[in-house]
């Protein structure tokens, strides 16, 4: 992706596209914190790999503008994957899962308009008020939501903090209502 014009007035016009936002805990001791991975289906036609980008805080904080780091693409198989990484860099879990159409995407901003559903179970406590009733199985994908990411042009594209999230106008509180 070259300059500021959007995919669209290049010519390219995307698909709906997969994402997954993964929990990944790091091994003790370890230079970097547990963290969330957000991983999107890359935007450009003939590439099979996945946008990546780390997080320090879950989910449910996204509707608060939050420091993203972009990481190196990710390989395909993390769209499923849950388990341990090679090498002793920790543990993966799935989240979060769903679908996202491209609204904008360009070399300093990308927004998406997502579709998910959410595991039963993260760190023990429920995310929803439903209940699915085993662990592999996702609640149906009734919520949505925009998501936009800009890139901080003063950072390099790698360093921590270079992307700013935000989730905007969703339909869904990621935990139920207290009684």
């Amino acid at each position: 992706m070259g300059g500021n014009e959007s995919l669209e007035e290049k010519g390219i016009f995307l698909k709906p596209s997969l994402f997954v936002v993964l929990h990944h805990t790091m091994p003790t001791p370890s230079p970097r914190a547990t963290h969330w991975d957000l991983l999107l289906e890359h935007p450009l036609p003939n590439n099979n790999s996945l946008l990546s980008f780390e997080l320090l805080v879950p989910p449910e904080k996204w509707s608060n503008p939050t420091a993203a780091t972009r990481l190196p693409d990710h390989r395909p198989t993390y769209l499923t994957y849950e388990g341990p990484i090679s090498n002793n860099r920790g543990h993966v879990k799935r989240i979060l899962q769903g679908s996202f159409e491209w609204v904008n995407a360009n070399e300093c901003s990308l927004t998406l308009r997502l579709k998910w559903a959410k595991w039963e179970e993260y760190e023990g406590e429920k995310l929803a008020g439903r209940h699915s009733g085993n662990k592999e199985s996702f609640f149906a994908l009734p919520f949505s939501g925009t998501l936009e990411l800009h890139r901080n042009q003063n950072l390099p594209d790698f360093s921590p903090g270079s992307w700013q999230l935000i989730l905007s106008d969703h339909e869904a509180s990621f935990f139920p209502p207290r009684r």
